[in-house]
Formats: C-alpha cells, sequence, structure tokens
C-alpha cells in the first residue's frame, strides 16, 4: 500500500449512522485521477456526524477492510 498513490474510481457513501448501514445520505461521484470526489451540499445542524465508507474499489484494488471515517462539523453562527 502506498499512501501517495492517487487512485480513480474509488466511490464513498455518506451515512450518519457510524455502523454505515441502510440507506447512505448521498453516494458520491468516483475519485478522479487524483483521487479526489466531493460530495453535495449535506445536511449540517450542530456537531454533526458523518461516516464515509468505500463502496466501489478501483479497478483491480479491493475494499479495505477499515474505510469509514467520521467527520465532525461544528457550526457555530
Amino acid at each position: 500500500q502506498d499512501p501517495n498513490k492517487k487512485l480513480a474510481g474509488a466511490v464513498f457513501a455518506i451515512y450518519t449512522n457510524e455502523s454505515c448501514t441502510g440507506d447512505p445520505i448521498e453516494k458520491m461521484a468516483p475519485t478522479d485521477e487524483n483521487g479526489y470526489s466531493k460530495s453535495g451540499t449535506l445536511p449540517v445542524s450542530t456537531n454533526t456526524t458523518f461516516y464515509l465508507k468505500e463502496v466501489t474499489a478501483p479497478t483491480g484494488y479491493k475494499i479495505a477492510s477499515v474505510q469509514k471515517v467520521a467527520v465532525v462539523v461544528s457550526q457555530k453562527n
């Protein structure tokens, strides 16, 4: 595994539950040649936590056994 290698074609889904089950709130577009993808506008309130789960691996790769990352957004007005 090379953490500096950028892979196109990975698809991630965004969940609001840590187990990443049920319907995701969004399925992101596949990553581009730089390994980037962007979500749409997400429903954010104070201390919202989102979880990302890889749902499709790039061609020739397998989905990693650990693939969720908590992203906590603290909104202050």
